[in-house]
């Protein structure tokens, strides 16, 4: 019922940007608001239906609070309620008029300033960027040679994650909302059987992931411009899970940079992953 009085003021909306702002923190909301959420004791607060990248069915279920609970002193409470999730919001849009690095200061960590940078389109007294978000292959994106300052991105993880079948329990919701004229909820479901991970379900094996990830990773060296770096970072427990990678630059002709190192995360995690880094030009440094 809360959810559908959600969505209800919402489409009333007149002003587009504050419509489609609600509809993002709505699907915040949506992660929260449902029977298959955990409560973590040590946290005293609701984990996200998506805190294991699964549907886990719990002995115990945990509804969250609709609306947040606010204390005394206005600091929000727990977690998955309307003012945790705008709360969250407002955080980010701080961020993108103020950004900031994270570094490591002994035992404490610290937040550097970017001076003169900031995020978005438009902001008073700065020249007007264009900020284009697109839904597509990026196999596929028509783009000039050379033109690419650096490109970054995460790619899926083979098969640890099978995101479109997660991310249906929000688009239903999303689709009715916005509308399927509305770029990318022109379909009825997020899943696509040319979707860039292993599914043994959906009959897509470890070739289709690494002929998919090969076609990106060249496209996008296609479109950079001599020197420019294409960033990425990757995470798997199998040895085998890498291979993929190490295809996708070789086809793709980058070079691997030295700052392409792997690492391990701390001791008891079962995973381990690496931060890449591979420029286009003549010469290999590793």
């Amino acid at each position: 019922m809360g959810l559908e009085l959600s969505c209800q003021l919402i489409a009333t909306q007149k002003d587009e940007r504050i419509k489609k702002a609600l509809a993002t923190n709505l699907s915040d909301l949506l992660r929260y608001q449902n029977m298959l959420c955990r409560y973590d004791t040590m946290a005293l607060k609701s984990l996200d239906i998506f805190s294991v990248h699964g549907f886990p069915v719990g002995l115990v279920q945990c509804e969250s609070n609709l609306l947040g609970i606010v204390s005394p002193k206005g600091i929000n409470i727990g977690s998955g309620g309307w003012t945790n999730i705008i709360e969250k919001y407002a955080k980010a849009k701080r961020y993108c008029d103020a950004p900031f690095e994270v570094q490591q200061q002994g035992s404490r960590k610290i937040q550097v300033p970017i001076p003169g940078e900031w995020i978005g389109e438009e902001r008073e007294g700065a020249r007007r960027r264009d900020v284009i978000i697109e839904c597509g292959n990026s196999a596929d994106a028509v783009l000039e040679p050379e033109s690419l300052d650096a490109v970054f991105t995460d790619p899926p993880y083979i098969g640890n994650v099978q995101y479109a079948e997660l991310m249906d329990f929000c688009f239903a919701w999303l689709r009715r909302l916005v509308g399927p004229g509305f770029p990318g909820f022109d379909r009825i479901s997020t899943r696509n059987a040319d979707e860039l991970t292993v599914n043994v379900t959906e009959g897509r094996d470890l070739s289709h992931f690494t002929e998919g990830l090969a076609k990106t990773f060249t496209a996008m060296a296609r479109a950079l411009k001599p020197g420019a770096p294409l960033a990425f970072t990757y995470h798997h427990n199998k040895l085998e899970a890498y291979l993929p990678i190490g295809v996708a630059i070789l086809d793709s002709g980058v070079n691997r940079h030295r700052n392409g190192t792997p690492y391990r995360l701390p001791k008891g995690t079962p995973a381990s992953g690496c931060i890449g880094s591979a420029r286009v030009g003549p010469e290999l440094s590793v």
